[in-house]
Order: structure tokens, then sequence, then C-alpha cells
């Protein structure tokens, strides 16, 4: 009986981690994220330009996937993985599930693209969503550079920038394949 008396906390305690890790490894959801206007909100979303399999030096532009009968795909949803840099808390943003690459700024002409991390962390790390939707660099030469977008039209560039652009990020549902 004294032996069952000690198997019990240790089966508790191993439960209790198993259930702890589980949880943080599903804590970073998936999302889609469009242009968050002062009028009714955009069907523009970021998008991973391009049809290559390749997710390496891809730029991010604004897409519709509606005007082409589509639903949101692949290439809108977005990945967000947990950062801390300098003590600061942030993000990184990455697609198709694909963590080696996320969101950075180019330094040549200011775009989104995709670019592997850590070895580009600085300029990868973004701060967490304010209240408005902004989302800018924590770290790095362009520290407090804002993601914002050109236009609000299909195809339009994302790029990093002084002024602040809002975003509208939604929690993406994989079964149903549409915002919630």
């Amino acid at each position: 009986m004294s032996t069952m008396k000690k198997r019990i906390p240790m089966f508790l305690l191993a439960l209790a981690m198993m259930v702890a890790m589980t949880t943080s490894a599903f804590a970073d959801s998936k999302y889609t994220a469009c242009p968050n206007l002062p009028a009714a909100s955009s069907s523009n979303y970021m998008n991973l330009y391009g049809n290559s399999s390749s997710v390496a030096g891809r730029y991010i532009t604004l897409y519709n996937p509606a005007l082409y009968e589509e639903s949101i795909g692949q290439d809108q949803i977005i990945n967000m993985i947990r950062a801390t840099i300098d003590g600061h808390s942030g993000i990184y943003l990455t697609f198709r599930g694909n963590t080696q690459y996320a969101i950075n700024r180019n330094s040549t002409n200011t775009r989104a693209f995709m670019y592997p991390y850590p070895a580009g962390a600085r300029d990868s790390v973004l701060s967490n969503f304010s209240a408005e939707g902004t989302v800018r660099l924590l770290a790095g030469d362009y520290a407090g550079q804002y993601l914002g977008w050109e236009s609000d039209s299909n195809f339009a560039n994302v790029y990093f920038g002084r002024g602040g652009s809002n975003w509208l990020w939604a929690l993406y549902t994989e079964g149903n394949k549409s915002k919630s």
C-alpha cells in the first residue's frame, strides 16, 4: 500500500507535465490578416506572393481570393510564433506552417518578404498586436517601423515604413476554411 501511495503523486506530476507540454505546443494559432480600414472590412488578405513551392525570398502582398472564386488558402494563413528579443515579448509571422522562414524587412526596398530565421531574427521579431491592430519591428536597425500596405487592392505590396497601418487579425478555422 505504501508503494502505491508513492506512485500516485509521481503519476499525477507526470500527467500534469504532459498536459502543460501539450497546451504550449498548440498555443500558437493560425490567423488571417487584412487591412483594417475605417470603412467596411477589406477582402484583401495578407498573402505569400507567387506559386513557388519554396517559401524563401517570396514577397508579401495583399490578395483577394473571392475575385477568383477561391476560399482562404494556405498562402493567406499566418502562424504566430512567440519570441523574446532584448527582453521584449514579440512574435514571428510565418506562412504554410513553415517555421524556417518569417516575415522580414528587405533592406533594399523595405518590402516584407520571407527570410530564414534565426539568421534574420532581429529584423523578423514583431511586436504583439496593439489594440489598433498595428505591428512593428521590435529590434534591429529598423526597430519601430510598422508593417503596412501600399493600397487596399489585389496584389498591393506589403512593406515596412514609419507610418502605422492597422491590420484586422482573425482566427482561422481549418475545418470550414472561414474566418471566425
